[in-house]
């Protein structure tokens, strides 16, 4: 390795491995006639400004890879060049849970909650699938999140015809986030309606959750799709709703987001992101899958809460 220790150094070329310029921690300026400075494979540059050009302005930086700390633009300063998660806790005990902000977060971090409500239980009486339980997706700032915050698992209907329980976060003291169960599958031979964004599934009508919750066997969009009715009738679908139970042989409603409903028939119906529905042969999933008629299956999928924090600056 070969050191120059130099307080002024004027060249055309200097090959050296290793360069130190005067023998303090001061600033140092390079001004050459060339638009480009290569030096070496890897360049560490301790300092408290870079200045590019003859401007402290409109300074361009090409890399394939930049590692920093911090970069101050304009006088704002950022700790990272693009958001990165922080913090995850899921949450899947049924009943009371807490969740704690993670050290670090400041108030203009975003804080995304993920919740699903319990799917509903089947009923052997009529042959009938419960109805899956909604998901619930929200951004919040950290600021506008307690330090801590109590959150709600709920449970899936665990007998014949019951319905599944709210799963609920409180952000702070004021204000609450819910996401409703599907309906149980009750009398008059319908599936339980599947649980929507502002009501829980039907478990007498076999109507999706609110709002716009599917009719018998329809679909819907933030509701929950309807329940099957009668003979070969399939349930109602939906996307971030739980999908409708079926009766029979009907096909039980799938989603998205959701929990997906319960049948008695095959195949199961399956969600992209929540849980499967039951059938004869295969139980119903969390989050939120619905149950089926038979009795081994008959209980729905409990719900879960998801918890992301994003550092955005």
């Amino acid at each position: 390795m070969s050191t120059v220790n130099t307080g002024v150094l004027i060249s055309d070329s200097v090959s050296t491995n290793n360069l130190t310029v005067g023998n303090a921690t001061s600033n140092i300026v390079i001004s050459a006639n060339t638009t480009r400075i290569s030096i070496g494979s890897n360049v560490v540059i301790n300092s408290t400004a870079i200045l590019v050009g003859n401007s402290t302005v409109n300074s361009v930086i090409n890399a394939t890879a930049l590692t920093t700390n911090s970069i101050t633009i304009n006088g704002v300063t950022s700790n990272s060049t693009s958001p990165k998660v922080l913090d995850y806790q899921v949450f899947t005990t049924t009943g009371w849970n807490t969740w704690t902000k993670p050290a670090g977060a400041t108030a203009n971090d975003l804080v995304t909650i993920m919740i699903w409500g319990g799917g509903g239980a089947g009923n052997t009486s009529f042959n009938t699938g419960g109805g899956g339980g909604a998901c619930v997706i929200v951004h919040k700032l950290a600021s506008e999140c307690d330090a801590t915050c109590n959150v709600y698992i709920a449970s899936g209907g665990a007998v014949s015809g019951a319905s599944g329980q709210t799963s609920l976060f409180w952000t702070n003291s004021t204000f609450s986030i819910s996401a409703y169960g599907g309906g149980g599958a009750g009398g008059g031979q319908l599936g339980g309606g599947g649980g929507g964004w502002f009501s829980a599934g039907s478990s007498s009508a076999g109507t999706g959750g609110s709002p716009l919750g599917g009719s018998t066997s329809t679909d819907s969009t933030f509701g929950g799709g309807g329940g099957g009715s009668g003979g070969n009738t399939s349930a109602g679908r939906s996307v971030y709703g739980g999908g409708g139970g079926s009766r029979d042989a009907g096909t039980a409603g799938s989603s998205i987001f959701g929990g997906a409903g319960g049948t008695n028939n095959t195949p199961v119906a399956t969600s992209v992101f929540g849980g499967r529905g039951a059938n004869a042969t295969v139980a119903a999933s969390a989050p939120g899958g619905g149950g089926s008629s038979n009795t081994t299956n008959i209980v729905g999928a409990r719900g879960e809460v998801r918890v992301w924090v994003y550092k955005v600056g």
